[in-house]
């Protein structure tokens, strides 16, 4: 059946294949991928059920894929983690699709690949964004992230931004790995 908020979901049987969310979604700790298996989770806006929503309130160990994003029109697809972090060892891309806001409300560790190619806005009261892998916010794109005591910290591996890194009453820390290309990044202190 459908999981609910107090289920355990596991996105794991060998194999490549896809899981599509659309509308409302919830568990209580989600993981996708293992041994064998190479699935993609995609919580996709669209016409049938309109924005998406996945609301996870444990955390999320991925080893797979997550996309984000909409067809057949302008709709959100949107991911909140109650308590928790998305914890990434896969591959995460924020796609634009045919529009519709974009949203990660949680703590963020990534360790695997984290790809913007979509406006994106990361807000959670005290979030911490953590990369130790390669994130990428691709040419034309921005990626926002502003207030309520908000850390991205580039811990190692690469951050490489192509289009626009908006942080505004935040902390930036660049603790290791590297930042490639020549960011242009917009700060706000205000």
């Amino acid at each position: 059946g459908v999981p609910s908020a107090l289920d355990f979901v596991e996105i794991t049987a060998a194999g490549t294949y896809t899981v599509t969310l659309q509308g409302a979604g919830a568990a209580a700790f989600l993981t996708i991928g293992g041994a064998g298996g190479a699935p993609t989770l995609a919580v996709q806006g669209a016409s049938a059920k309109g924005n998406a929503s996945l609301r996870v309130s444990g955390g999320i160990d991925n080893a797979g894929a997550i996309r984000l994003e909409s067809t057949e029109g302008v709709y959100a697809a949107n991911l909140t983690l109650a308590g928790g972090a998305l914890v990434n060892r896969g591959a995460v891309a924020v796609h634009a699709g045919t529009g519709g806001q974009r949203l990660l409300s949680g703590d963020l560790r990534n360790r695997g690949r984290f790809s913007v190619d979509a406006a994106v806005q990361f807000s959670k009261s005290g979030g911490v964004y953590l990369n130790a892998g390669e994130f990428i916010v691709e040419a034309g794109r921005t990626l926002s992230i502003s207030g309520a005591s908000q850390v991205f910290r580039q811990q190692e591996g690469s951050l490489k931004v192509r289009g626009d890194l908006s942080l505004s009453s935040m902390t930036f820390n660049f603790d290791g790995g590297a930042i490639p290309e020549k960011p242009p990044l917009l700060l706000n202190t205000a």
